[in-house]
């Protein structure tokens, strides 16, 4: 092999290895990672990805043979170089994939075999620097070796290009439709709003000097306040299907697009969560049509066949990158930023950058969520209606002083729970306008507490405010309780069971459990 081919081979052979990370999620069309994506990857996204990958190639391929043709030993020594260190780009992602494993676990609790693994590391690092010349030369066979596969990725990529050239749904959303004789429910119409990472302390018990809430105030002083709520989990991931199926998830994993496998604490089983009983589908036996706006999980895909009507929005980060059908500049652009945050280093620096992305994102999801929400409140027909809202969880998107969204890098918390506050104001105020507001049953609450406050005093309680029909007068409720219990309060009302404050807090005093929120996910910052 001469050596111009040869250095041709190893471009793209190490091209193809720096996007391991990108091929790892388009080959695998049931990838878990799909479950947050709205769309399924289509044309452009495996274009741009070997397209990525070829300019890549080209550019290593350019650099080799300028350095070798220069003769130059400084250049070549900084070609030998620059090859050992973007070998790093596969080695961080390899790296990051052993993180997020049982592996991670197990180096954490047996310090032995950590000492093993960083004095191996140590000495390999050691050896490359001292035998750097054989380190290269050993480099190089390993990346020929490993050559055969930049061709079938780049093959599979376009074959699959091909294949998924419209860029459909990820799988058809199964929402079952409107009842063909809904009404037969006994009690009023149910708004119950989820606002993720809405937080008890902050809200209510030490809230920010300067902040002001007066929907949240408003709503307090005409509706049972819980003053000791727990949510199900510390996550969304969990929380959610906890509280829609009424029973407390200890583990819950993607699978698929449409599946999502948990394991309740009652049954220690893993069931996919959307075979399982849910609030949404025993409000429709009881004759209510159900309705849901939601963030982060796919509602629609998973338990659409409960639900009359449904849109959802997924959240945008590395796992769930695209929002909606990219072009292929900007999906060329997404596939080599996920290449680049593989450099050691380079997602600290980039960071800055990167947060301004989402929280753009997080202001186009917010916007959605909130439009099809006011349409949906309005909406008498429905009898259940969920409205789980981006917001006050970060990014934080809204300047309170100057009263807009904003993707400035200086909004905090405290900003995202002012714009918590107006978004009630908004819904509420659309009721009104539609006589609608009286005779429902409005229940506000989240699915988790604020994970990471400034001064590391964390408290797991969460708001739970219930507005009943016709509700004039506040009542506060003092016992600590676990809001799994929504799903059978949800139904409760809609049967008429529960209709005023002293039946409500009868009903909670029945029911309440102590259980103490699940703690830790499979995934970040949820």
């Amino acid at each position: 092999m001469s050596k111009t081919l040869r250095d041709l081979v190893v471009a793209l052979s190490l091209a193809n290895l720096c996007f391991i990370g990108a091929w790892r999620v388009l080959v695998n069309p049931l990838h878990y990672t799909y479950y947050h994506w709205k769309y399924h990857p289509g044309f452009i996204e495996y274009a741009a990805l070997v397209l990525d990958v070829l300019l890549l190639a080209a550019a290593f391929w350019v650099a080799a043979t300028l350095a070798r043709r220069s003769g130059s030993a400084p250049a070549l020594k900084a070609a030998r170089w620059a090859f050992l260190l973007a070998l790093l780009v596969p080695l961080n992602d390899l790296r990051m994939q052993l993180t997020g494993s049982n592996f991670a676990n197990t180096l954490r609790s047996n310090k032995a075999l950590l000492a093993v693994v960083v004095a191996a590391a140590v000495v390999l690092a050691a050896a490359a620097v001292r035998w750097r010349a054989h380190a290269v030369g050993a480099a190089v066979v390993f990346v020929l070796v490993l050559s055969p596969f930049a061709l079938i990725s780049l093959v599979q990529g376009a074959w699959l290009a091909f294949k998924h050239r419209p860029n459909a749904a990820l799988a058809a959303d199964a929402v079952a439709g409107p009842l063909p004789q809904p009404g037969r429910v006994a009690g009023a119409r149910v708004v119950w709003i989820v606002f993720d990472e809405l937080d008890q302390r902050a809200a209510f018990g030490a809230r920010p000097a300067g902040l002001e809430l007066p929907e949240l105030d408003r709503l307090r002083r005409e509706s049972v306040f819980a003053e000791r709520a727990l949510p199900p989990s510390s996550d969304t991931l969990f929380s959610m299907p906890s509280l829609i199926s009424g029973q407390q998830i200890d583990w819950a994993m993607p699978l698929r697009p449409n599946e999502l496998m948990v394991t309740a604490r009652e049954n220690r089983e893993p069931v996919a969560w959307g075979a399982q009983p849910n609030v949404f589908a025993e409000a429709r036996a009881a004759g209510a049509d159900t309705a849901v706006v939601g963030w982060y999980h796919p509602y629609c895909r998973v338990i659409g066949a409960s639900l009359s009507s449904c849109f959802w929005e997924p959240v945008v980060d590395e796992i769930s990158p695209l929002r909606g059908r990219p072009r292929l500049g900007k999906s060329m652009a997404h596939w080599a930023t996920l290449t680049l945050f593989r450099v050691p280093g380079a997602f600290r620096l980039l960071e800055p950058w990167y947060e301004t992305g989402r929280r753009q994102d997080h202001i186009a999801e917010y916007g959605n969520i909130m439009e099809r929400a006011r349409e949906a409140v309005k909406e008498r027909g429905f009898g259940l209606t969920l409205l789980h809202f981006p917001i006050p969880h970060h990014p934080f998107i809204y300047d309170r002083a100057r009263g807009s969204l904003s993707a400035r890098t200086v909004n905090e918390y405290a900003d995202n729970l002012a714009l918590t506050d107006r978004t009630l104001g908004k819904l509420r105020r659309d009721m009104e306008e539609a006589g609608l507001w009286d005779e429902t049953v409005v229940i506000v609450s989240s699915d988790h507490w604020w994970r990471h406050p400034p001064d590391r005093r964390v408290d797991k309680r969460v708001p739970f405010i219930v507005k009943l029909r016709g509700q004039k007068e506040g009542a506060t409720y003092a016992p600590s309780f676990n809001t799994v219990l929504t799903r059978r309060l949800i139904l409760a009302v809609l049967r008429g069971e529960v209709a005023d404050a002293p039946g409500l807090i009868a009903w909670l005093d029945r029911n309440r459990t102590d259980a103490e929120p699940v703690t830790g996910s499979v995934e970040p910052n949820r």
